[in-house]
């Protein structure tokens, strides 16, 4: 039971810390003169925060029509292998 607190935990810790550093990320990005932060590299941040969830996120239609599909899908990927990978060390 308590693995599964800590997993949880874990989770839930991740998302909001990936929320924290993709905001961080796009303030830094808009102090140096791009106004224009809803692209690849948000997309990419998105998918790494939210894992699997972000991979399924990529293929809606939405997704597709801003050109979104692949960052957000690839950061998917790269995030559920971090987060795996993360929760296995501790």
């Amino acid at each position: 039971m308590l693995s599964f607190i800590g997993f949880i935990g874990f989770s839930i810790a991740w998302v909001i810390g990936g929320l924290i550093l993709g905001m961080l990320i796009n303030v830094v990005r808009v102090n140096q003169g791009n106004t224009k932060i809803n692209d690849g590299m948000t997309a990419f941040i998105q998918g790494f925060t939210f894992g699997p969830v972000g991979i399924m996120a990529a293929f809606h239609a939405q997704q597709a029509s801003q050109g979104k599909t692949f960052p957000m899908a690839l950061g998917g990927i790269v995030g559920t292998i971090s987060f795996f990978y993360c929760y296995g060390m501790t």
